[in-house]
């Protein structure tokens, strides 16, 4: 199905979130030196810190609340927010434990939560949301992310 207008900005920040876990793997694929593993848990923290906290919220605060209306999709929000948390503690230890280990978990995390959220999340929100909800939703994002 065609992604809605609405849902688009985090759309694209989810192929960003891709770029990162398929550039991460093929770095470690290429290079497993420590110091290889420490600059790609480093690339890690700062993509978190520039873009993935702040696309995190925007779900938590204004997705997910609309979302979990439908009892059909409670589990599934619950299940994103802690994939989140998940994701967060692993970049906490990131910080400070450079290990390919965990920053292999990270990529592989979050790739199956972004291809999760496109397909079953963001699917269903099309279904179930009528256009002028939809539409809503979209200028709740935007002014989030400070696109309006």
């Amino acid at each position: 199905m065609r992604r809605h207008s609405s849902l688009i900005p985090l759309s694209h920040e989810h192929q960003h979130g891709l770029a990162l876990c398929t550039l991460t793997e093929r770095a470690l694929n290429a290079d497993p030196s420590a110091e290889n593993v420490s600059a790609q848990a480093a690339r890690i923290v700062e993509q978190f810190e520039l873009e993935l906290r702040r696309h995190f919220h925007t779900e938590e605060q204004i997705v997910f609340p609309v979302l979990s209306g439908f009892t059909v999709l409670q589990d599934l929000v619950s299940e994103f927010i802690e994939e989140h948390r998940r994701m967060n503690a692993i970049v906490e230890r990131l910080r400070k434990e450079k290990e390919e280990a965990l920053v292999r978990e990270f990529a592989a995390v979050l790739r199956g939560h972004i291809r999760k959220e496109e397909s079953r999340l963001f699917e269903a929100a099309q279904e179930l949301l009528s256009e002028q909800e939809l539409e809503r939703l979209g200028d709740a994002i935007r002014r989030h992310l400070h696109l309006l």
